[in-house]
């Protein structure tokens, strides 16, 4: 027997997400209830991006959210999608001595909205999960030239919105 102590575990598994939760009582017949999340329900396959489905979710009741992963691509999403979180959020990253935890709200206000829309864009176009990324042309580099051109954050903005 386990004592959960009012600790609800979601469990997204395929497309369909289902929570897990003890009903208040004694912990020796403790009962565990499971009922499917309707709202979480996905069909999106990438971790990295039904992360942030869950932290608007989580959002509801929360008024910081925290996301642990140690990929920047998580990262990058998490600053293009701040404004759809209710919640302050977080991200938790890093591995052994370099790990830390990024004020994603923070972040998104320093580059502004322009910049915020263009990330999605410029990170897929300078390599991300499913795309290669230009040899020896760093992220920081083309971030930099972003910061500086409007034109060039026009244009990351709109990659992917257009045929």
């Amino acid at each position: 027997m386990c004592d959960v102590h009012g600790v609800k575990v979601y469990y997204a598994h395929g497309s369909k997400c289902d929570i897990f939760y003890a009903i208040p009582g004694n912990t020796a017949d403790q009962i565990v209830e499971v009922h499917e999340v309707l709202e979480l329900n996905s069909t999106q396959e990438e971790a990295d991006t039904r992360l942030y489905l869950h932290a608007a979710h989580a959002a509801k009741t929360c008024s910081d959210v925290t996301i642990g992963s140690p990929d920047t691509d998580v990262l990058v999403i998490g600053v293009s999608l701040q404004p759809l979180i209710a919640a302050h959020p977080y991200s938790h990253t890093g591995k052994g001595a370099d790990l830390r935890t990024i004020d994603i709200k923070a972040i998104q206000e320093s580059i502004g909205d322009d910049v915020r829309q263009s990330l999605i864009g410029l990170h897929c176009f300078t390599g991300c999960d499913s795309a290669s990324a230009f040899y020896g042309r760093g992220k920081t580099k083309a971030f930099n030239l972003l910061l500086n051109d409007k034109n060039l954050c026009s244009a990351f903005k709109d990659l992917g919105r257009t045929i």
